[in-house]
């Protein structure tokens, strides 16, 4: 699986920042491979940036954008779960954006001056996902912003489903 991701990243122009999760992890928990297959996939493609496990920050002209992976399990309603995520900040370590994985669900709001993203999945619905009586929201983000003297001033986000 690493070799083809691999082959279909090794021309992507653009970087790439990208945090470990649950099921990066689970190849070293489970298999006890003794390696971070995350962090293996980054330093094979030119643009890869490994920013750690489960979160990491991005700093773009100053102002902090954190991934965060996250292993809980799914909340009652869409934003609770990172809204809940976005109280436990303190003032000062508070990042501007946020986007949030695990749940593979998809959605923006604004809040505590954070800008939160669900950043959804492309993985399709799941028979263990449906077992659990989970959605997948299928797609993907195309969020343009305008940063300046280290704050975000704007955030456009659009999100693009996929249907089966």
């Amino acid at each position: 699986q690493r070799d083809e991701a691999v082959r279909l990243f090794k021309d992507w122009t653009k970087p790439l920042y990208i945090v470990a999760g649950n099921h990066s992890m689970s190849f070293n928990t489970k298999i006890g491979a003794g390696m971070d297959i995350t962090e293996d996939f980054c330093s094979r493609i030119p643009n890869g940036h490994y920013l750690g496990v489960n979160d990491g920050v991005i700093t773009l002209n100053g102002a902090k954008i954190m991934v965060w992976h996250g292993g809980d399990g799914s909340a009652v309603s869409l934003g609770y779960r990172d809204q809940k995520l976005a109280d436990s900040f303190s003032g000062g370590e508070k990042p501007h954006a946020l986007i949030t994985g695990h749940l593979h669900k998809a959605h923006y709001f604004f809040y505590r001056n954070i800008h939160i993203i669900g950043g959804g999945s492309l993985q399709r619905q799941s028979g263990w996902m449906r077992a659990k009586k989970l959605q997948a929201h299928v797609g993907f983000w195309i969020i343009k912003t305008a940063i300046a003297k280290g704050e975000i001033k704007w955030m456009q986000t659009r999100w693009y489903p996929f249907y089966e």
